[in-house]
Protein backbone atom coordinates (compact mmCIF):
# COMPACT_ATOMS: atom_id res chain seq x y z
CA UNK A 1 0.00 0.00 0.00
CA UNK A 2 1.37 3.51 -0.71
CA UNK A 3 1.46 6.01 2.59
CA UNK A 4 2.78 8.71 0.11
CA UNK A 5 3.00 9.23 -3.41
CA UNK A 6 4.55 12.78 -5.22
CA UNK A 7 4.44 13.21 -8.69
CA UNK A 8 6.33 15.93 -11.14
CA UNK A 9 6.48 18.27 -7.56
CA UNK A 10 8.02 21.45 -8.65
CA UNK A 11 8.48 24.01 -6.15
CA UNK A 12 9.94 27.70 -6.95
CA UNK A 13 10.26 30.87 -4.36
CA UNK A 14 9.12 34.36 -5.44
CA UNK A 15 11.28 37.04 -4.15
CA UNK A 16 9.85 40.68 -5.47
CA UNK A 17 10.66 40.13 -9.02
CA UNK A 18 12.85 37.27 -8.93
CA UNK A 19 11.99 33.12 -9.24
CA UNK A 20 14.49 30.77 -7.90
CA UNK A 21 13.79 27.25 -9.18
CA UNK A 22 14.31 24.87 -6.10
CA UNK A 23 12.91 21.80 -6.85
CA UNK A 24 11.65 20.37 -10.75
CA UNK A 25 9.70 17.18 -11.29
CA UNK A 26 11.02 15.16 -8.18
CA UNK A 27 8.32 11.90 -8.22
CA UNK A 28 8.72 8.94 -5.65
CA UNK A 29 6.22 6.31 -3.73
CA UNK A 30 6.71 5.63 -0.46
CA UNK A 31 4.99 2.28 0.84
CA UNK A 32 4.54 1.85 4.70
CA UNK A 33 6.88 1.02 6.62
CA UNK A 34 9.26 1.48 3.79
CA UNK A 35 11.59 4.19 4.01
CA UNK A 36 13.61 6.33 1.24
CA UNK A 37 16.72 8.72 1.64
CA UNK A 38 16.61 11.91 -0.15
CA UNK A 39 20.54 12.32 -1.29
CA UNK A 40 22.23 15.12 -3.16
CA UNK A 41 24.62 17.99 -3.16
CA UNK A 42 24.05 21.23 -0.82
CA UNK A 43 21.27 23.03 -2.15
CA UNK A 44 20.12 20.50 -4.84
CA UNK A 45 15.92 20.32 -2.99
CA UNK A 46 15.97 17.68 -0.63
CA UNK A 47 14.90 20.04 2.70
CA UNK A 48 12.55 21.75 0.21
CA UNK A 49 11.08 18.24 -0.90
CA UNK A 50 10.95 16.80 2.61
CA UNK A 51 9.00 20.57 3.84
CA UNK A 52 6.15 20.50 0.65
CA UNK A 53 4.97 17.61 2.38
CA UNK A 54 4.07 18.73 5.19
CA UNK A 55 3.22 22.35 3.63
CA UNK A 56 5.59 23.71 5.85
CA UNK A 57 6.89 26.03 3.12
CA UNK A 58 7.06 30.21 3.17
CA UNK A 59 3.57 29.99 1.55
CA UNK A 60 2.73 32.18 -0.55
CA UNK A 61 6.05 32.88 -1.46
CA UNK A 62 6.71 29.47 -2.15
CA UNK A 63 4.75 28.08 -4.75
CA UNK A 64 3.98 24.70 -6.34
CA UNK A 65 4.23 24.05 -10.25
CA UNK A 66 0.74 23.34 -12.02
CA UNK A 67 1.26 19.61 -11.97
CA UNK A 68 2.89 19.33 -8.53
CA UNK A 69 0.86 16.06 -6.15
CA UNK A 70 1.58 15.12 -2.71
CA UNK A 71 -0.86 12.45 -1.36
CA UNK A 72 -0.48 11.36 1.57
CA UNK A 73 -2.36 8.12 3.02
CA UNK A 74 -4.75 9.53 -0.35
CA UNK A 75 -5.45 12.44 0.74
CA UNK A 76 -3.62 15.59 -1.58
CA UNK A 77 -1.25 17.81 0.15
CA UNK A 78 -0.78 20.67 -2.43
CA UNK A 79 -3.24 23.51 -0.99
CA UNK A 80 -4.01 21.41 2.10
CA UNK A 81 -6.24 23.26 3.98
CA UNK A 82 -6.59 23.32 7.92
CA UNK A 83 -8.95 20.20 8.53
CA UNK A 84 -6.43 17.98 6.24
CA UNK A 85 -3.40 18.85 7.91
CA UNK A 86 -5.41 17.80 11.50
CA UNK A 87 -5.58 15.07 9.78
CA UNK A 88 -2.28 14.24 9.16
CA UNK A 89 -1.19 15.18 13.23
CA UNK A 90 -3.74 12.36 13.98
CA UNK A 91 -1.82 9.97 11.34
CA UNK A 92 1.24 10.75 12.65
CA UNK A 93 0.47 10.11 16.28
CA UNK A 94 -0.37 6.52 15.35
CA UNK A 95 3.17 6.01 13.48
CA UNK A 96 4.80 3.71 16.14
CA UNK A 97 8.36 4.21 14.30
CA UNK A 98 8.30 7.88 14.54
CA UNK A 99 10.26 9.02 18.30
CA UNK A 100 8.16 10.93 20.13
CA UNK A 101 10.69 13.88 20.26
CA UNK A 102 10.30 13.41 16.15
CA UNK A 103 6.32 13.37 16.90
CA UNK A 104 6.56 17.03 19.07
CA UNK A 105 8.83 19.17 16.51
CA UNK A 106 5.80 18.03 13.32
CA UNK A 107 3.45 18.51 15.21
CA UNK A 108 4.62 21.95 16.50
CA UNK A 109 5.06 23.23 13.44
CA UNK A 110 1.85 21.65 11.52
CA UNK A 111 0.47 23.52 14.07
CA UNK A 112 1.66 26.62 13.18
CA UNK A 113 0.54 26.71 9.96
CA UNK A 114 -2.82 25.72 10.58
CA UNK A 115 -2.61 28.88 12.87
CA UNK A 116 -1.44 30.70 9.92
CA UNK A 117 -3.81 28.97 7.31
CA UNK A 118 -7.17 29.52 10.35
CA UNK A 119 -5.60 33.76 10.14
CA UNK A 120 -5.88 33.61 6.70
CA UNK A 121 -9.71 32.36 6.34
CA UNK A 122 -10.76 34.69 8.77
CA UNK A 123 -9.30 37.70 6.84
CA UNK A 124 -10.61 36.39 3.63
CA UNK A 125 -14.02 36.00 5.07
Amino acid sequence: MTLLQVRDLSVSFHVGERIVEAVRGVSFDIAKGETLALVGESGSGKSVSALSILQLLPYPMARHGAGSSILFDGVEMVGAKPEILRRMLRLIDEIDEVREPVKRMLREDIEFVIRQLSRESENDG
